[in-house]
């Protein structure tokens, strides 16, 4: 999992206008307070399923809000 989100941060750094570092603390981020795993390395079986939904919850709203050619967030 790791290594996705590693792939899809570099892929998309530009598109969003944001640094490579910046998406992965924020994917990393939310994932560790979710499951309380300090490293993605360390999650278990148990804990991967919870991760895997946020990374996918997260470039889903990253995609939704980048659409705003105002440069401001769409809420719903």
């Amino acid at each position: 999992m790791s290594k996705e989100i590693d792939a899809w941060c570099h892929k998309n750094k530009a598109e969003y206008g944001a640094g490579y570092q910046t998406l992965h603390d924020q994917i990393y981020g939310a994932i560790r307070f979710v499951t309380g795993c300090s490293r993605i390395k360390s999650l278990t079986k148990y804990d991967v399923p919870a991760a895997r939904f946020i990374f996918e919850q997260m470039i889903s709203e990253f995609k939704k809000n980048r659409g705003n050619k105002n440069g401001r967030r769409i809420y719903q």
